[in-house]
């Protein structure tokens, strides 16, 4: 596993990125911990695919980066505009998906994957199901990372983690709340390893977050 190190090591970088014009879409760069933005840029490869739940300036990073790259978005609105700066940056060989959300006419858990639930308090009355499920349309084992980034992600996750190929990676970002995985703990445990791990500092922030990195062993 890679440690995270002393927060102070991205002190310098965390300070510039307060900067009131940058965020994630115009720096063309993963919401992530910065220690998996490091790790991200000395792993992705040219022939790479990869699916994301939640586009922005992930979509952007991995676009120039990966061969074929898959994003769901919930929002109708920030999908239009996103599509536009990815038509314009000429980066075509991305593949993105508007789902909305369903109604939703269940109670439970959002920890319970097969509830397709959001914890977001602006999701409440909704369910995610087709997003959640829209990696099925792939082949087990078909991707070399998946990102787990957007609503319903404990549900996101139980459907990634069969389409992730040995050997790749499956992320889940704000993996501090436990919520999102305690569900899936077992199977994660049986079948991946943890590569990066631990509260750091977040781009853009003024908090620190933790984002979980999985390698596929099994």
């Amino acid at each position: 596993m890679v440690p995270v190190r002393s927060p102070w090591k991205y002190f310098f970088r965390w300070i510039i990125d307060q900067g009131s014009k940058r965020n994630s879409v115009s720096r063309e760069m993963v919401w992530l911990t910065y220690p998996v933005i490091d790790f991200l840029k000395n792993y992705l490869r040219k022939d790479m695919r990869v699916f994301e739940y939640g586009g922005g300036g992930s979509t952007l990073f991995f676009a120039k980066r990966v061969a074929e790259l898959v994003t769901v978005e919930h929002d109708k609105d920030w999908f239009q505009k996103l599509s536009l700066i990815l038509i314009d940056k000429n980066l075509l060989h991305w593949r993105g998906r508007f789902i909305s959300a369903e109604s939703n006419h269940t109670s439970g858990s959002s920890a319970d994957p097969l509830l397709y639930l959001s914890s977001d308090a602006q999701s409440k009355e909704f369910r995610f199901e087709n997003y959640a499920k829209a990696i099925e349309d792939y082949t087990d084992g078909y991707f070399d990372l998946v990102l787990v980034d957007g609503r319903a992600r404990p549900s996101c996750l139980y459907h990634s983690i069969s389409k992730v190929k040995i050997g790749g990676i499956l992320i889940l970002d704000n993996s501090e709340r436990v919520h999102y995985h305690e569900k899936m703990d077992d199977l994660i445990e049986k079948n991946f390893e943890v590569l990066v791990d631990g509260m750091a500092p977040v781009p853009f922030g003024e908090w620190f977050s933790c984002t979980t990195v999985w390698r596929k062993i099994r």
